[in-house]
């Protein structure tokens, strides 16, 4: 096996965001049928990867995208780099040097760049040993090497240690996958036309390999993760044609989208892909996830909120597919666009309406004059927010009247604040700065300029937001053990439940966390995970793609207790589908004044979107808390031995 040189890549990043791409197609296996250490007679080389990986390689240095990538040729070397882009095939795309590189390019990324992997080849399962998947099973994807001499396939909860760790530093990464039950981590040789490796005879689990990880860049915010795959978890991806011609269906979709396309946004390229297949017959179902409306290898505009949008009873009526779970609400104006790539960029806007009415699921937006006919990739962009739900209670201090004039003039659209007497947050004036507090007085985010309405405005949106999630308690049949918080443990160390104290749940800052959630509801239910940071931050933790059985539990793992400050957990289980990636939302704006990198990182962290959302029907929620005290202040031992973060 060639050795791969990666030193190269380690120079310094150059000036601007870059694209670095690491490319990786496998026809020939190492352990196939025929093949010394084989023991499944199902495990078939293919002949269309290698392939694949030329045509998407074309796409991305042809005329439209213009990335200077390698100059890989088949027939020669199987392996080659230069400063932006890793190209590994066949006997050179072994575990050791899937990783090592994807390891590398993350190292020579710096914050803001993009770090996409295009990956051909054989996808499959494993048994989860962990019991962490809703299926009990990890998707994989195979190295050349795989399944012979001690080297296991790539599980998914490799992927995803890797990928964190490079959205740790600030790169936004992008997975193309081609390959068979794709849709979470990773084609089946069905007649010679399928990618898929049998599943794997014995459980796999995260390899020790995987460290050391890239550690994180100190003030980066965190990169954004999109991922387009060929076929859901249980799904095979099919490849057609014979000798060069010889390509994935998925792949050939991607490259019509990639060449064609104009300015496309990630969404835009997954309809495409969709478009494409079911045009021509082909069953698999592609996945696509992750912040869905950037556009394609770069960033959108801060704040972006895109919902997907279909015709309403009337010409001047549309339907979103969304509604007040994802922060839609009566009075608020947007503007409809065709497609997400024309909503991101605002250009081409097809009309403007008013939401007139908002369900749990679904909201109604009566347009400003009817339409002869709706676009099928429309998308709607919020241009005008009204606030909702109980009102946040505030009150500005500090300062001279007209300091405080100033602050309730930055303040004044979020009709869900309120002043109030004894007021859960506070605009503290002073010197000229405007620091947002708790109610106990503890700090939220940095002082602001005085100056910086904009500034002031989007924190009083994020407290809005905030507690709107705050107030989604309800008693529809939740039990109290839905949701548990735990001591996240090493194997062998008992699991320990989190301390309390003065009659609330509380951890250290640097603790490790698990929360084990569990439908207590009569049927099946979609269940998602939402953490409420004490910084005002909502990051939503797990969407299961598969809905849970009534009494089925699963656990997030790994979650570290960070800065100090009462965080929640909110659980929702719904009946139908809900696309809750809008919410996200950064915490309290914690930047230095003056660095110049702030507007760069402000729109490192975007919201997402899709376009496959259905009504979701009767739903639940619950909401633990948990009071994240200094490290200082612990005054005995942790109560077990800590998982190691990310395993």
């Amino acid at each position: 096996m060639k050795a791969l040189l990666l030193i190269l890549l380690l120079h310094a990043a150059p000036a601007g965001a870059v694209t670095r791409a690491l490319f990786v197609g496998i026809d020939s296996y190492a352990h196939s049928v025929g093949k010394p250490g084989n023991s499944d007679p199902e495990f078939r080389d293919l002949a269309g990867a290698v392939n694949d990986v030329l045509l998407i390689k074309q796409a991305l240095a042809g005329p439209r995208w213009r990335l200077g990538l390698d100059d890989f040729a088949p027939g020669g070397d199987c392996q080659k780099h230069n400063a932006v882009s890793v190209t590994l095939t066949n006997a050179c795309a072994s575990r050791a040097n899937i990783i090592g590189a994807f390891r590398a390019l993350t190292l020579a990324s710096a914050p803001g760049d993009v770090l996409l992997f295009y990956y051909a080849g054989h996808g499959s399962q494993a048994r989860d040993p962990l019991h962490s998947e809703v299926t009990g099973y990890n998707s994989t994807l195979l190295s050349q090497d795989a399944r012979g001499d001690g080297v296991s396939d790539i599980i998914d909860d490799d992927i995803d240690r890797l990928i964190t760790a490079a959205t740790r530093r600030g790169v936004h990464v992008v997975t193309l996958f081609d390959a068979c039950h794709s849709g979470s981590a990773t084609r089946d040789l069905r007649g010679g036309e399928a990618r898929k490796a049998p599943t794997a005879a014995e459980p796999m689990a995260a390899g020790d390999d995987i460290a050391p990880l890239p550690p994180p860049v100190p003030g980066a915010a965190p990169g954004y993760r999109v991922a387009l795959a060929a076929a859901d978890d249980n799904e095979v991806a099919r490849e057609t044609g014979s000798g060069p011609d010889r390509h994935g269906v998925f792949s050939q979709a991607l490259f019509g989208a990639l060449t064609e396309l104009p300015a496309p946004a990630y969404a835009d390229i997954a309809a495409e892909i969709r478009r494409r297949l079911v045009k021509n017959g082909d069953l698999q179902t592609p996945k696509a996830e992750g912040a869905l409306t950037m556009p394609f290898l770069g960033l959108a505009p801060p704040g972006l909120r895109l919902f997907a949008a279909s015709a309403g009873p009337t010409p001047d009526r549309i339907v979103l597919a969304n509604g007040s779970l994802a922060g839609v609400t009566v009075g608020s104006t947007y503007q409809l666009f065709a497609n997400t790539g024309a909503a991101v960029r605002g250009e081409g806007s097809l009309g403007t309406g008013t939401v007139e009415s908002v369900t749990i699921g679904d909201a109604v937006i009566r347009l400003s004059a009817p339409l002869a006919g709706l676009p099928v990739l429309a998308q709607v962009r919020e241009v005008e927010h009204v606030y909702g739900g109980s009102p946040v209670r505030v009150a500005i201090q500090g300062g001279s009247a007209a300091d405080r004039a100033a602050v309730a003039a930055a303040i004044a659209d979020a009709t869900a604040l309120s002043k109030g007497s004894v007021p859960d947050y506070v605009f503290v004036v002073d010197r000229g700065r405007v620091q947002l507090r708790a109610g106990d007085g503890s700090a939220i985010g940095s002082a602001l300029d005085l100056a910086d309405a904009a500034g002031i405005r989007e924190n009083a949106r994020k407290l809005a937001q905030y507690f709107t999630l705050l107030s989604l308690r309800n008693d529809r049949g939740m039990a109290a053990g839905s949701l548990a918080l735990t001591y996240d443990c090493a194997p062998g160390s008992p699991s320990a439940p989190l301390s309390g104290h003065a009659g609330e749940t509380i951890a250290y800052q640097g603790d490790l966390i698990a929360v084990t959630y569990r439908n207590t509801l009569a049927g099946s239910r979609h269940a998602y995970l939402v953490a409420l940071g004490s910084d005002l931050a909502i990051a939503p933790l797990t969407m299961e793609p598969d809905p849970l059985a009534a009494g089925q539990s699963l656990r997030k793992r790994g979650l570290v207790a960070g800065d100090p400050g009462r965080n929640h957990f909110l659980l929702l289980l719904t009946e139908g589908e809900v696309d809750l990636s809008a919410l996200a939302q950064s915490g309290a704006r914690d930047m230095v004044p003056g660095n110049r990198l702030e507007a760069v990182l402000r729109a490192a962290a975007r919201g997402q979107a899709s376009r496959d959302i259905v009504r979701i029907g009767d739903w639940g929620a619950q909401i633990v808390s948990v009071n994240i005290l200094p490290a200082a202040a612990r005054r005995e031992s942790p109560p077990c031995t800590f998982r190691l973060p990310g395993r």
